[in-house]
């Protein structure tokens, strides 16, 4: 490939919607990848309201509600037997989803094109991709036509070239078709990478790109002897279960409908599945963005395989959610990243909570992998609510510091909140900037917290120094630490017989330290497990009645009751450690003064007081 010039970008202006595609040229097997660019403009595409259900409703026989799926989707529910169905459950009302949910309408002249999700990979070694200038004859190849054939008026002299990573290079080989063009847009080739300007002008509308996608093209990398199996049990699991807004329900296409709460796959069906969620893709920081935006229609390749992501991704809340027939098949199996991911949809991230939603994605996407620390903040753009996205314009001049203070003042001023000041733990920073900025690389994740001592009222918060010194916030104590237990949890549950140590020793400390409260006894278990499990402070429960506090106390008082240390097998089949084992924790548990319960950041200390922001 020597004797091609390296491809030169022309420009384009995204603030304009401009963008570049690149158009896959037919080939098969091994031979040379050629592609041609072309450049496009997106037209916002202008969302309608949706009618209002309760019509619907109304027509409904006794014992039946009608609702959404989370990704928008009409689906009939069976109060009584949890029974659900894609149509009308009277079959003499004329009935048409698209009715109700309308399609938006595609702007004329909107190019159709997919979307490439995947992992960089390793960067050697490149492979050369040649790029025919403006439109190559497609399916022709020049070498083989006569001389005085006028097609081969664009000679291979003319091409330039590309290099590519080899995992790229490896989807584009995969997805290019042997008889027709295909157009895709891949962040990789379609952003000149060396144009900085570019590069983060780009970044802040990307969102908008995934978004007008025809489908979204999911790239795990080339098969293995097993990764296809995976696949299959993934989408099978997946396709047991709909998923609400606060609830799992059996699809109407269920084969396995008891699935939802009560997952039967073995050790062997699951190895290979681990294996596959293992893999790069799963654990990066932009995918957030790329599927949820993109996922109604996505598709997950690997190799020549494909799966929808609209099952794929039900299989992983329902590998979360329900009971497995052992705790320990969950070691290994669902990465820090896809604890959250699966939950996320564009609804969830723009709810009327927004300023929640976005510490949701930071606690989701704090351990997905990226090479610029820049985009901790860039990646979720496209995610989170307009008004704190138009604050914020992607500049990789900037020094990270920068772009994570000037993150964090402006999520103050436009939510009047400190919420953020949770993501500031002080063993863990490497950051160097005032510790009210979060070092959003380094986090030690605790449970994700609903509730804020302070409730709703606006901060009020003043920082030095145009946004270097000091950050100065008036409070009130609410308490003081009064014991924190030695056992502090860092990261994924240790083995179950030390996960054991743990809880044991964090209930008979909480149990202690129960008669100081003015309700000693009368909600212990359930101020207990809700802050095990959900890392809520006992004086203010959410949501109660969803925490199976009678179930885990009663398992927990029998295991006690024994004389020895209960073996591992005996703790694995039991909800404590069915729980225990769906999160990562870096949390230490304390008890108050007044008799409450917590779990804190790393380093709580006995004496400090727990305050309350306003």
């Amino acid at each position: 490939m020597d004797k091609h010039a390296l491809y030169e970008y022309h420009p384009i202006d995204p603030d304009a919607g401009e963008l570049r595609l690149v158009t896959i040229l037919p080939g098969d097997g091994d031979s040379t990848l050629r592609v041609s660019f072309s450049h496009a403009t997106l037209r916002p595409v202008e969302e309608k309201e949706s009618p209002s259900l309760a019509p619907l409703q109304a027509t409904l026989p006794e014992g039946w509600r009608v609702t959404e799926t989370v990704d928008g989707n009409i689906i009939f529910v069976y109060n009584v037997k949890e029974r659900t169905s894609w149509t009308h459950p009277d079959p003499t009302f004329q009935y048409r989803e698209e009715d109700w949910r309308p399609a938006p309408a595609v702007p004329e002249g909107q190019p159709s094109f997919e979307a490439l999700s995947y992992s960089w990979g390793a960067a050697q070694p490149e492979e050369p991709i040649l790029v025919v200038p403006g439109e190559a004859p497609l399916g022709i190849d020049a070498h083989s036509l006569p001389a005085g054939d006028p097609r081969r008026r664009q000679s291979t002299e003319d091409w330039s070239c590309l290099w590519v990573r080899p995992n790229l290079a490896a989807a584009l080989r995969h997805l290019r078709r042997a008889d027709r063009p295909r157009t895709l847009w891949v962040d990789a080739i379609c952003i000149d990478q060396l144009n900085l300007a570019e590069r983060g002008r780009h970044v802040a509308r990307m969102g908008g790109v995934y978004s007008a996608a025809a489908r979204v093209v999911v790239w795990l990398g080339e098969a293995t002897a097993d990764s296809g199996r995976a696949l299959d049990t993934l989408e099978l699991i997946g396709r047991q279960t709909e998923v609400l807004d606060s609830q799992y329900v059996p699809s109407p296409d269920a084969e396995h409908p008891g699935w939802v709460t009560n997952c039967d796959v073995d050790a062997a069906a699951l190895g290979p599945v681990r294996a596959l969620l293992a893999r790069p893709w799963f654990s990066r920081l932009w995918i957030w963005q790329e599927i949820v935006l993109g996922h109604k229609d996505a598709r997950v390749q690997c190799g020549d395989k494909t799966v929808s992501w609209y099952h794929l991704r039900r299989g992983l809340v329902i590998l979360r959610e329900s009971h497995l027939p052992d705790a320990r098949l969950r070691d290994g199996l669902l990465s820090n990243p896809l604890l959250f991911l699966p939950y996320v949809t564009i609804a969830s991230t723009r709810a009327t909570k927004i300023r929640e939603g976005i510490a949701a994605l930071i606690h989701g996407t704090a351990r997905a992998g990226c090479t610029d620390h820049r985009d901790r903040v860039y990646a979720f753009l496209g995610l989170c609510d307009r008004r704190l996205a138009d604050r914020i314009r992607p500049n990789y001049h900037l020094l990270t510091e920068e772009v994570l203070r000037d993150f964090f003042m402006a999520y103050l001023e436009e939510y009047s909140s400190l919420a953020l000041l949770r993501f500031c733990d002080l063993q863990s920073r490497r950051l160097d900037a005032p510790t009210w900025v979060p070092d959003l690389a380094n986090l030690a994740l605790r449970p994700a917290q609903q509730t804020f001592a302070s409730g709703n009222t606006r901060a009020h918060a003043t920082v030095g120094r145009e946004g270097t010194g000091i950050l100065s916030v008036l409070g009130v104590e609410a308490c003081r630490v009064r014991e924190v237990s030695d056992l502090e949890m860092h990261g994924t549950p240790p083995s179950m017989a030390k996960s054991w140590r743990y809880i044991k020793d964090w209930y008979l400390m909480a149990e202690e330290h129960d008669a100081n409260d003015a309700l000693a006894g009368q909600r212990f278990a359930l101020k207990f497990w809700a802050t095990l499990y959900y890392g809520w402070v006992g004086d203010r429960l959410l949501n109660a009645d969803k925490i199976r506090a009678g179930v885990y106390d009663g398992e927990m008082k029998a295991l006690l009751e024994q004389r020895s240390t209960p073996r591992e097998e005996a703790l694995a089949v039991t909800d404590i450690m069915a729980s225990f084992y769906k999160n990562d924790r870096h949390s230490s548990f304390f008890c108050t003064a007044t008799g409450l319960v917590g779990m804190g950041p790393l380093g709580t200390r006995e004496g400090k007081s727990l305050q309350g922001r306003g």
